[in-house]
């Protein structure tokens, strides 16, 4: 580490810098990290001192800048405090830096935030991202600006324990009123921790890894190169955003002549797995599939699920009424969820009726077993609406070597489970469990998550279980069961891993309604563990824009357990593609349609800022349109960010 003097307009300023000792990065050039301090006049380039030899080992060139005044600069404190956005700027064009992150604590984050809605040159054409450690609120219109810029990394630090003098972590102005202003990341920490000298923290793994990793993906958003293989698009979450067709015209028209996006290697050697290469249903089959939900509904009556119809044998369903089952797979039928619309149910004759489910019959004995030993050569592209049985075996021979598909046998339907265990591991041996619900829309089911479970798997060192709850993908049972007991779905479904698995230590996770059964089984952990002798517990939560049933229930969730937080910020625009295909033409008739119809809005009243203010979780904040398709992103940030906070706060 060295000292460095620039020559600028407010005087011959000192920088501490690290170039000496970076060591050479495989990824490619990452940018250079410049770190600003705060305003006091005590404050120097020193508070900075244990990031840069960190940062350094990680490949990655950082400077601290003292500001006119302070430390070893000269000039005048009072014109340096005037216009801090100019003294920057005068240091980044002098350094000559291209490509640039800025980071800044408390009144250096103000700076910093200043910066990155400035117009001087050097800083509009070189700033890739932001880094903000408890800063200091700027003027909501430049906050504001800041959330526009969709480009720009924006990463949040917040110790949780900070009651200190203007940055209360949960005061007014706290994390989540910046995660709700500018759509920003959050990680935390806690300055108990660091009691000797929390100085010492910005030169942690955690912090530095979190720097890189935002680095990283800038570096992948401008689309440089780099090195190595990318990582294969993964089956799993439904496309948004007009099939990326409508971000990727706003991307250009921000980005003349941009590069186009390249995905980085930040999980090597993934199996291909692809479930948005799946056709769609067409409008026969939708109404074939409505059919047989009926035919299910009214001829199975308790037994309920597709376990005929599949060759999954049938467990029996909880206790109620007939009239109220009949009812739930109606609604079920018309409802329209998460942007996907089944088909009105028709009526078919009782005689037809025998026919059809003797032929059904027929065709299930004559079936392949639905977990095949022997993966099929060129296996057909296939929708499980179509066909479950060749689509079970599809997926199940597209998973790496370690992860597997079977039924568990609960009270509510047999569930079928997909599984990765970590490479070179196998079902015997003892493993911590992680357990991963999908959403409730209509194409949901347990490979929703295909994408994510192998290098969820490796990066964690966990057993990755993806469940298909009750009536959901190939599993039996009545939908209505996720919606209305999810919580006592899920702990039958762990009890039934347990008879398979050796585990002690469970991680629960969920989509959309399945975020809520996640914050519902924290709330009421305490009381089912004090009336049930377990064999294991739960450590920490994992939510994927969840539902959120209320705020008495996500407080006594995050009272009780770490929660992570991952939620796309243009998330909202999940809806029917067919709609949006009639929309194209029509003046504003996309974005309009868009907002209309956003099932989870990050900015909406009950978005990220509303559950970190409840629950003090830890937030990913991520972009769709930065993927080709957001798959991409849970085999490839997912598992990084999930398993780097499981080994933070799970004990």
């Amino acid at each position: 580490m060295s000292s460095v003097f620039v020559e600028t307009p407010f005087g011959r300023l000192h920088l501490l810098d690290n170039q000496a000792n970076v060591q050479e990065s495989k990824q490619g050039d990452l940018p250079t990290v410049l770190l600003l301090h705060g305003a006091r006049k005590t404050l120097t380039a020193k508070g900075w001192e244990p990031s840069l030899p960190a940062l350094a080992a990680a490949g990655i060139r950082a400077l601290a800048l003292d500001f006119p005044g302070h430390g070893e600069s000269g000039g005048d404190l009072a014109e340096g405090a005037a216009s801090p956005v100019k003294v920057v700027a005068s240091v980044v064009d002098k350094l000559g830096l291209k490509s640039l992150f800025l980071g800044g604590r408390a009144d250096g984050g103000r700076t910093v935030l200043l910066c990155a809605t400035s117009t001087e040159p050097p800083l509009k054409s070189a700033l890739h991202g932001v880094i903000l450690c408890h800063p200091v609120a700027a003027d909501v219109k430049v906050l504001q600006a800041v959330k526009q810029q969709a480009r720009l990394r924006k990463l949040l630090w917040w110790a949780k324990d900070d009651e200190g003098q203007g940055q209360p972590f949960k005061g007014p102005h706290g994390a989540h009123y910046f995660v709700q202003q500018i759509g920003c990341g959050l990680n935390l920490w806690e300055m108990a921790a660091w009691k000797a000298n929390t100085n010492e923290f910005f030169g942690s793994e955690e912090f530095v890894e979190a720097v890189k990793f935002e680095a990283l993906a800038a570096i992948r958003r401008r689309g440089v190169p780099l090195g190595g293989g990318g990582v294969a698009a993964g089956g799993g979450q439904e496309k948004g955003v007009g099939e990326r067709e409508e971000g990727a015209e706003k991307e250009k028209d921000n980005n003349e002549g941009a590069v186009a996006l390249s995905v980085s290697p930040l999980v090597p050697s993934l199996a291909e797995i692809s479930i948005e290469s799946l056709p769609d249903m067409s409008e026969e089959t939708q109404k074939e599939a409505a059919e047989a939900e009926q035919k299910e509904g009214k001829g199975k009556g308790e037994g309920g699920g597709k376990g005929e119809d599949s060759g999954i044998p049938k467990a029996p369903a909880p206790a109620g009424s007939q009239k109220e089952a009949e009812k739930d797979e109606t609604r079920e039928s018309n409802s329209k969820t998460e942007g996907s619309t089944e088909g009105t149910a028709k009526s078919v004759p009782k005689e037809a009726e025998k026919d059809e489910k003797k032929k059904d019959k027929e065709k299930a004995q004559q079936a392949q077993p639905l977990i095949s030993a022997v993966a099929p050569s060129n296996p057909p592209s296939v929708s499980w609406r179509d066909n479950p049985e060749a689509f079970n075996r599809q997926k199940d021979s597209e998973l790496e070597a370690g992860g597997g598909s079977f039924f568990v046998k609960t009270p509510y339907g047999d569930v079928h489970i997909f599984h990765a265990s970590p490479e070179g591991k196998g079902d015997k041996d003892t493993l911590p469990l992680y357990a991963a619900m999908h959403g409730d829309g209509a194409k949901s089911s347990a490979a929703d998550w295909l994408s994510a479970l192998q290098p969820l798997a490796d990066r964690s060192s966990y057993r990755v279980c993806a469940v298909s709850m009750p009536g959901y993908g190939l599993s039996s049972g009545k939908r209505s069961a996720f919606r209305q007991s999810g919580v006592e779905v899920l702990m039958s479904v762990l009890e039934g891993l347990k008879v398979r698995f050796s585990f002690s230590s469970v991680v629960v996770g969920g989509r959309s309604v399945g975020g809520r059964t996640s914050l519902e089984l924290g709330s009421q952990w305490k009381a089912i563990a004090a009336s049930s002798k377990l064999s294991f517990k739960i450590k920490a939560l994992v939510l994927t824009h969840p539902v959120v049933p209320s705020e008495q229930v996500a407080r006594a969730a995050g009272a009780a357990f770490p929660i992570l937080l991952t939620w796309a910020t243009d998330d909202g625009f999940h809806y029917n593609r067919a709609i949006l295909a009639a929309q194209k033409g029509k003046a504003g008739g996309g974005d309009a349609l868009a907002k209309a119809t956003a099932g989870h809005p990050y900015f909406g009243p009950r978005g990220a800022a509303f559950l970190v203010s409840l629950t003090g979780c830890e937030l990913l904040s991520w972009q769709e349109k930065d993927f080709s398709d957001v798959s991409e992103f849970y085999a490839d940030v997912f598992p990084i960010r999930v398993a780097r906070f499981l080994t933070k706060k799970v004990k």
